[in-house]
């Protein structure tokens, strides 16, 4: 039996999407976690590759190692407003962080 790890889209976190961003168009990863609240990261797949899981898929590979693909809702965040705040000025507010 295959140990759970659990996947979700979220916000993409690519630099370039977010500097160019095309309408209509929200950019998300798949992002995987170890437990069922989303509090320990194990791996993100960006919205561009073509070997993300997707949700049809019932196992995933990470790190050499086979996981049962448990699929959770996807990220409450929706706009990109709500994702990078705006400033008084107008500029949109990134704030970038490696893990």
């Amino acid at each position: 039996m295959l140990l759970p790890l659990y996947l979700r889209h979220e916000p993409t976190t690519d630099r370039t999407a977010l500097q160019f961003p095309e309408p209509g168009r929200p950019r998300r990863d798949v992002v995987a976690y170890a437990d069922e609240a989303c509090t320990v990261p194990k791996g993100r797949w960006p919205w561009w590759a073509s070997y993300a899981p997707r949700r049809r898929d019932t196992r995933v590979n990470l790190n050499c190692f086979w996981w049962r693909a448990v699929w959770l809702p996807d990220s409450p965040v929706r706009s990109r407003e709500r994702v990078h705040p705006v400033a008084p000025n107008g500029l949109v507010l990134l704030y970038l962080g490696a893990s």
